[in-house]
């Protein structure tokens, strides 16, 4: 069994197949852990869900195919990596189940208390974010 299982979670208009070659990577990295890749709602295995707009609706339907795929156990850390939008729902997970998480790595995210959206996004991102 292993003593670790990370989820990592890509950000708006990404599915888990833009983790590329980094997602390998890190499962050779760390062979004593499980690496799941989750897709958000309207992304990739996802692509036919809506997305709710929400990040604390995200979050619900994460955590529930998080604890399908690898139910929280003891002795088993677990960890959640996202990036953008995915480290805005990974900062809501720690802040909502803080029991169950080991650790949180977020990159190229930011967050809606500390300054609005518009200035969290590079207005070139809009064309592509409205489609």
């Amino acid at each position: 069994m292993a003593s670790e299982t990370w989820f990592l979670l890509r950000g708006l208009t990404r599915e888990k197949a833009h983790w590329g070659d980094f997602a390998p990577a890190l499962a050779a990295a760390l062979p004593e852990a499980d690496v799941h890749l989750l897709d958000l709602p309207g992304a990739g295995d996802r692509h036919a869900e809506a997305w709710t707009g929400g990040v604390a609706d995200a979050l619900a339907v994460l955590h529930a195919e998080a604890a399908r795929l690898a139910p929280p156990t003891p002795g088993v850390r677990r960890f959640v990596f996202g990036v953008s939008l995915g480290g805005m729902v990974a900062l809501e997970w720690a802040a909502r189940y803080p029991d169950e998480l080991t650790g949180v790595v977020v990159g190229n995210s930011s967050a809606g208390d500390l300054s609005p959206w518009w200035r969290r996004m590079q207005p070139g991102a809009l064309p592509t974010i409205l489609r």
